[in-house]
């Protein structure tokens, strides 16, 4: 009897603790198919916010510029382009103001920079007409770039005291005299030209302590610079900016940048052409 009983207890220890395991085993088969749930929902979500800023940039499918100097002095986060070709802090203010997004202070574009009207393209850039809408705003960006490379290596070199119109400054070396520079935003001297506080003193190799100058602040020298190019390509204001009725000009071998006026032999149409979408 006491052997019986003995077998008795043991056999319900036994299921007890078959009972628990499974228990411990299920309980922690749920935890990791939640777990699964909630990492792949944040695959999910990662991959569908990642792919739609792919989109509106396009940066997938371009790399930095061959030129080493170009990329040396113009790719980071602060510059035009990162280096896996996503926008850095100066290409989203020109994004901003090509695209006439909110906070623009230029005249309203898309309608100019998106166009598949200007002369000579084809020489420049042979795809551009081909592009979609991210493509051709990336171009723009690298465009840009470009020709902050050659003026003040991307903002690092931007004062020049002996530009024959006055003083130049900032990335684009824009003038720093309003009176030079006034013409070139909305009807009546507004817009992108129109620079806003605070100065601040531009970096130079030649001079340890230039002035300081709205001009320098890089939002503003990029807003007024996309609203002169934007003049240029729509013949110096020939027609209202907001409408550019007048026909377009080609984006090199003239113009407001006297390094451009050198056609495609010049070092801003080179770097230019290194966008690796044209060809």
């Amino acid at each position: 009897m006491k052997n019986f009983t003995f077998l008795l207890v043991l056999i319900v220890c036994l299921l007890t603790f078959v009972k628990q395991s499974f228990s411990e085993t299920t309980k922690n088969t749920d935890i990791v198919k939640t777990f699964d749930v909630e990492l792949t929902g944040n695959i999910a979500s990662f991959q569908i916010q990642k792919l739609t800023q792919l989109h509106i940039n396009d940066s997938h499918t371009f790399s930095v510029p061959k030129s080493k100097n170009f990329r040396n002095k113009c790719v980071g986060v602060n510059q035009y382009f990162k280096a896996n070709g996503e926008l850095g802090k100066k290409g989203l203010i020109l994004k901003r103001e090509l695209t006439s997004s909110a906070g623009a202070r230029s005249t309203p574009m898309k309608h100019l920079f998106f166009r598949n009207t200007f002369p000579k393209m084809n020489k420049l850039c042979p795809k551009f007409n081909s592009f979609n809408d991210s493509e051709k705003l990336n171009f723009w960006i690298w465009y840009f770039a470009a020709k902050a490379h050659t003026e003040s290596e991307c903002g690092r070199n931007a004062y020049n005291p002996r530009d024959p119109n006055g003083v130049s400054i900032g990335e684009l070396q824009m003038p720093d005299s309003w009176k030079n520079r006034k013409w070139r935003g909305l009807t009546g001297g507004a817009g992108g030209c129109e620079a806003t506080p605070p100065p601040v003193r531009p970096p130079s190799y030649t001079h340890k302590k230039p002035p300081a100058s709205l001009m320098a602040g890089t939002d503003n020298n990029l807003s007024c610079g996309v609203e002169v190019l934007a003049g240029v390509l729509c013949g110096f204001y020939t027609s209202p900016a907001e409408s550019c009725n007048g026909t377009t000009r080609a984006p090199y071998g003239h113009g407001f940048w006297r390094k451009l006026k050198d056609g495609l032999k010049g070092p801003i149409v080179r770097d230019i052409k290194e966008f690796p979408l044209c060809n």
